[in-house]
């Protein structure tokens, strides 16, 4: 999803969850908050998925409840995003196991104040993040909380590959530009509407429209789709890559992309 204002509290805990990575991350990364571990949209894994689409390379699939447009988070063996059923008024976190989908469990967070939103938005939009042992959410009204993970049962933004800068516009134009001039490289039209963020991984830009797909592109100073994988479901929350795997949020459901672990 388009980082929003409330995002911008998530940047206080950083500094924490940073100190909480694995050692191993650079084989098998957390995404522990809104874009990521750098919160660039990279992820320096290997053996990420190339293609899918909604019959092929789902480890599994598992309907959300209410709605919400907040990205998917990853840490260790488990998966967060939070919703808000009852016309928007139950404000929920929950917490999926990685593995195989299942909800390990649902918590309402806060029952929020529903006032005025735009269109576009949702009452929970803000994206969760963790350092493992908590996780810090922000709710519709500006309601902060921490909830333990163990005692409860306009535009997109850019993409920075060196020495290169990866955007997607809202109404799908794809552009490549030299970081250090500016000069566009290429300028390309996709087609749809984009609100989730470009994921770098393996070389490669993931770039996720509204209608679910999901056009890959190398990431390069040539425009190269490599794969087109189409998930049929509306889409505006980021996708997250961890352990070899691409989390993708739907407007009902929460994808795991890749082999089944």
């Amino acid at each position: 999803m388009r980082r929003t204002y409330l995002d911008a509290f998530m940047c206080l805990c950083w500094p924490a969850v940073l100190g909480a990575l694995s050692p191993r991350a650079a084989f098998a990364e957390n995404w522990p908050g809104f874009r990521g571990p750098t919160r660039q949209g990279i992820s320096y894994e290997k053996d990420i998925p190339l293609e899918w689409s909604v019959t092929s390379n789902v480890a599994w699939k598992a309907p959300v409840p209410g709605l919400g447009w907040s990205s998917p988070i990853v840490f260790g063996d488990r998966v967060f995003l939070t919703t808000a059923t009852e016309n928007g008024e139950s404000f929920r976190l929950l917490c999926f196991d990685r593995r195989t989908g299942s909800v390990l469990w649902n918590k309402q967070v806060h029952r929020q104040k529903i006032a005025r939103k735009e269109r576009l938005n949702s009452f929970a939009t803000s994206t969760p993040v963790t350092d493992g042992r908590m996780v810090y959410t922000v709710a519709f009204d500006g309601s902060i909380a921490a909830i333990s993970t163990e005692d409860v049962p306009k535009v997109p933004s850019m993409l920075y590959v060196k020495p290169w800068l990866f955007l997607v516009t809202e109404s799908g134009v794809a552009k490549c530009l030299n970081s250090a001039t500016g000069e566009v490289l290429w300028r390309e039209r996709l087609g749809g509407r984009f609100s989730a963020s470009p994921v770098w991984a393996e070389g490669r830009i993931y770039l996720l429209s509204e209608k679910g797909e999901t056009a890959v592109i190398d990431a390069g100073p040539e425009f190269k789709v490599m794969a087109s994988n189409n998930l049929e479901e509306k889409c505006c929350a980021s996708p997250a890559v961890s352990q070899g795997n691409i989390f993708i949020r739907s407007e009902h459901n929460l994808f795991c992309i890749g082999r089944k672990q």
